[in-house]
């Protein structure tokens, strides 16, 4: 009987350390997703700066 108590243990454990480790995935996982799109969003302003540069050296 001792073994079933150290593996319900073991189980209680993982089940009270999942949500845990669940969580900071997520959170890990969106801040990156925002960090990826204030960068995407510079890239786009940046070409579109060069763009209009383009356009009015064009229509020179």
């Amino acid at each position: 009987m001792g073994t079933f108590t150290i593996v319900n243990a073991l189980i209680a454990l993982v089940i009270l350390v999942a949500p845990i480790v669940v969580l900071i995935f997520l959170l890990v996982w969106v801040y990156r997703i925002k960090e990826n799109s204030e960068h995407q969003v510079a890239q786009n302003k940046h070409i579109i700066e060069l763009l209009k540069r383009q356009l009015i050296e064009n229509q020179k």
